[in-house]
């Protein structure tokens, strides 16, 4: 793909135009086109796993732009897997030599208290009772543009709730439980990161995974895994680079479906939550949880 656009960038003259790369799911280095004045990279972190027996949905891997420096010739690019069963998802990376220049996801497993997510990967659902996992702050270190926590709807209601951008400031933790009437909620403080909560009568993910098997468990958060019973969130409402998220999988009786990213959630089946899409949590199940999905890389190269 590619496009134009005026840009003058200080000292190194007006960009024109770009050229976009395919979507990349495997790990490997990519050339760097001759004359290239700006590098930016669409990184995508692998979805957390969602859990067995408890129920709670993985956790979204995270999705964000960062600039790369135009230092070399090549990009090493490293892609997180998908989380397995009850497990957080892998780390994205963009190095160029021994430098790591951005690192996305994975978002944290479905487990009787969520698993917490990692370099803006969201938290996994928690089982019945249990906390939801937090939400990670971004990379540290990076020059980071864009994130799809600063434009996805948060869902969730919980008191005290907010959401602070993360290009703008950064708060560590994103989300985590509180608790309210004697259950943890679905929300957490500082930010939709969170996982849902097992609470008794299931709670929505907020950006995580949904409750697990607390009762009419809880529909997963954007991109998250489903609890138990319940749809898988979706990222629909992002549209990036061209990009555009997908539908969350629906639910079956006792499983969740996987979340949707930047590819559609898978539907559960009775003993199986749904795997995720690129980058979305897999569903939680009474049985067997669904996979992650594994993370992805768009470059933007600008000339």
């Amino acid at each position: 793909m590619s496009g134009t656009q005026s840009l003058l960038l200080g000292g190194g003259g007006a960009i024109t135009g770009y050229t976009q790369t395919a979507t990349i799911t495997t790990s490997g280095a990519t050339a760097v086109p001759a004359g290239t004045k700006r590098i930016e990279a669409l990184v995508v972190g692998g979805g957390g796993g969602g859990a067995s027996g408890t129920g709670g949905g993985g956790g979204f891997g995270g999705a964000q732009i960062y600039e790369i420096p135009v230092v070399g010739s090549s990009i090493d690019v490293v892609i997180g897997t998908g989380g397995a069963v009850n497990s957080r998802g892998g780390t994205t990376t963009v190095s160029i030599g021994s430098t790591l220049y951005a690192a996305v996801g994975g978002g944290g497993g479905g487990l009787a208290s969520g698993g917490s997510g990692i370099f803006g990967g969201s938290g996994g659902g928690g089982g019945g009772g249990g906390f939801g996992g937090q939400g990670a702050a971004p990379f540290a270190t990076g020059k980071l543009l864009w994130s799809a926590m600063d434009v996805a709807t948060k869902s969730g209601v919980a008191p005290g709730a907010q959401y602070v951008s993360n290009t703008t400031y950064i708060p560590t933790p994103l989300g985590g439980g509180v608790i309210v009437a004697g259950y943890h909620a679905a929300d957490g403080v500082n930010g939709w990161g969170g996982g849902g909560a097992g609470q008794a009568s299931g709670t929505a993910g907020s950006g995580g995974g949904g409750s697990g098997n607390g009762g009419a468990n809880g529909v997963g958060g954007a991109g998250g895994g489903g609890g138990g019973g319940a749809a898988g969130g979706s990222l629909a409402s992002v549209l990036i680079w061209g990009l555009t998220g997908f539908a969350g999988g629906t639910a079956a009786t006792g499983s969740g479906g996987g979340g949707g990213l930047f590819a559609v959630g898978a539907n559960a089946v009775t003993t199986t939550g749904g795997a995720g899409g690129l980058g979305g949590g897999g569903g939680g199940s009474g049985t067997v949880g669904g996979v992650g999905g594994a993370g992805a890389v768009v470059f933007r190269f600008y000339s």
